[in-house]
């Protein structure tokens, strides 16, 4: 994207883009659809299908010199470019990029491209309605189930080696307590699936109980025997078992729009596009976090973004119902708010 909405230079280079398509190179060209013709069968949500005719307006005069009049980064300047535009045709590669992450580049640019910043140049909604826009590109995808990323972090890999070795006799390989050792104790161990109890247990109680066990239990003590990064790894493990075990919470249309890549489709923070973040996005299953943030304060980061994250504002996007339902959407992957514990951590393994 370049340019500003109203350069005659560019408005020109775009004019003689959608020119050259419409005259086509050979049999096989296609023609340009209007927009109340192009296929969807997968419709996007109200929120942008009312943007579409102003995001067709500041494509046009912003965006097609580069990434092309349909879209395929075929501009007439992207053969200048040592980094090739994005075709937002690729319908593999958009159904796994969520909306955010794409008003976050058309807000600050992409490094290493030459994509702008127009933060400043264009508003917050003529930036949303361009994206809402790119959608139509490669129809269907709106409703694209981002796949959530497969096995964990690497330190959730490696504590899974880890728990294999020293858990799982006991607390079973899913971390329900039904180890083949169980059936020894007097009471069984701990169910490491239980949310409530995970939640309510911060990472440093849990590295103390990995550390040095439990009195009065068969909870042994695992700090001559493991490292502090393998202690750090097996707890980063013992999370992931308890938000696996959730039930899955059904996601509205407008989050897999434009949260799932980043937050996952359970909220997990695993969404495709995680590994590229820093910070990470937040995971919405951790209760500690649910437990922390009033409704007030979750509109205020819907309405606003986060500035130093990769969380945008959709206050230019989404009216006060759609960003209250965003809300009860966030508060559904954390299913309740647990109080912190009163008694001692200690108990059965």
């Amino acid at each position: 994207m370049r340019g500003r909405l109203a350069l005659p230079l560019l408005a020109l280079l775009t004019a003689l883009t959608v020119w050259s398509a419409s005259q086509g190179q050979g049999t096989g060209a296609r023609q340009p659809l209007p927009q109340t013709q192009r296929a969807d069968p997968a419709p996007l949500p109200a929120a942008y299908r009312a943007l579409l005719p102003l995001g067709a307006k500041v494509y046009s005069a912003n965006c097609a010199v580069c990434h092309g009049a349909y879209g395929d980064g075929r501009g007439p300047l992207a053969r200048n470019q040592a980094v090739p535009p994005r075709s937002f045709t690729d319908a593999a590669w958009m159904a796994e990029h969520g909306d955010g992450g794409f008003f976050v580049s058309v807000e600050r640019g992409v490094p290493g491209s030459s994509m702008p910043p127009f933060a400043g140049r264009l508003t917050e909604r003529e930036m949303w309605a361009a994206v809402a826009y790119i959608r139509t590109f490669a129809p269907g995808t709106p409703a694209s189930a981002p796949r959530d990323l497969p096995g964990g972090t690497s330190r959730e890999v490696q504590g899974k080696t880890l728990y294999a070795q020293q858990c799982a006799g006991c607390h079973g390989t899913d971390g329900r307590g039904n180890g083949p050792s169980a059936a020894f104790f007097k009471r069984p161990p701990r169910d490491l699936t239980n949310r409530a109890w995970m939640s309510s247990r911060t990472d440093a109680q849990l590295t103390a109980i990995l550390r040095h066990g439990v009195a009065g239990s068969p909870m042994p003590a695992f700090g001559d025997a493991l490292t502090a990064t393998q202690l750090s790894d097996l707890v980063a493990y013992l999370r992931q078992l308890s938000r696996s075990a959730a039930q899955p919470v059904a996601t509205s249309a407008l989050y897999v729009q434009a949260c799932a890549a980043c937050h996952g489709m359970q909220g997990n923070g695993q969404g495709p596009n995680a590994p590229q973040l820093s910070p990470r996005p937040r995971d919405f299953t951790d209760w500690r976090w649910q437990g922390g943030i009033s409704d007030a304060e979750l509109t205020q980061v819907l309405r606003q973004g986060r500035p130093g994250t990769a969380m945008p504002p959709f206050r230019a996007l989404l009216s006060d119902a759609e960003i209250r339902a965003m809300v009860a959407q966030v508060r559904a992957f954390g299913q309740a708010r647990v109080p912190r514990p009163t008694s001692p951590i200690g108990g059965s393994p």
